[in-house]
């Protein structure tokens, strides 16, 4: 039973990843804005969450003037990937 969860676990996340690639060949329509990188950075940590203790996570982003024409909510995805990904790369261990 427990290979069985880990297996459904593992074929939800590559379902994610296939939906993830899809959209971006296939970008939409989605409006951009001007958003300040420093409030997109806040979103993709709070995203990532809990996956990322117990590491420390040091920004080093201005909280002004560095406004970029994005789909945030796209680009906060790419992001707390990334983290997340980090994160599992460290494990546990490390800024």
């Amino acid at each position: 039973a427990a290979s069985l969860t880990v297996v459904a676990q593992h074929a939800d996340r590559i379902a994610r990843i296939v939906r993830n690639l899809q959209a971006f060949a296939r970008p939409d329509a989605r409006e951009r804005h001007a958003v300040e990188l420093a409030e997109i950075v806040a979103g993709a940590r709070e995203i990532a969450g809990r996956g990322l203790a117990p590491l420390r996570l040091a920004v080093d982003v201005p909280p002004r003037g560095l406004a970029v024409s994005v789909d945030r909510w796209q680009v906060e995805r790419v992001l707390a990937n990334l983290l997340g990904n980090a994160a599992e790369a460290c494990g546990g261990q490390g800024t």
